[in-house]
């Protein structure tokens, strides 16, 4: 495992002890901001830690994030599980080096709004 992924897993295992956010990023699932294609896009910026059915929500562009790290939820998404988080920011690590990249996010954003 990449020594970078293990310790941003550490921070923000630490991170969701501390608060109640859990509910939200996992330390173990690890979505790709634009899809795996190898090792160009396997790094540490073009990823977030999410909950597995967070996740899936993400993969399936029902739950969007933009540039500035708002968290959009699909309009189909009835579920206050899931509403509850629509128009909140996503919490970010205290290393910006770990911080998902914002073009990557825009790109991605970008894509799914067409």
């Amino acid at each position: 495992m990449n020594q970078n992924f293990k310790k941003l897993q550490n921070r923000i295992s630490s991170f969701c002890k501390d608060r109640d956010w859990d509910q939200f990023h996992s330390p173990k699932n690890l979505a790709h901001i634009i899809p795996y294609k190898g090792s160009s896009t396997n790094h540490i910026q073009n990823g977030i830690l999410l909950r597995a059915d967070i996740h899936t929500l993400f993969d399936l562009d029902l739950l969007r994030i933009d540039e500035n790290y708002l968290i959009h939820i699909d309009k189909s998404i009835d579920d206050i599980e899931y509403r509850k988080f629509d128009g909140k920011y996503l919490r970010l690590p205290s290393d910006v080096e770990f911080y998902p990249s914002k073009d990557a996010l825009k790109k991605r954003f970008e894509q799914m709004i067409r």
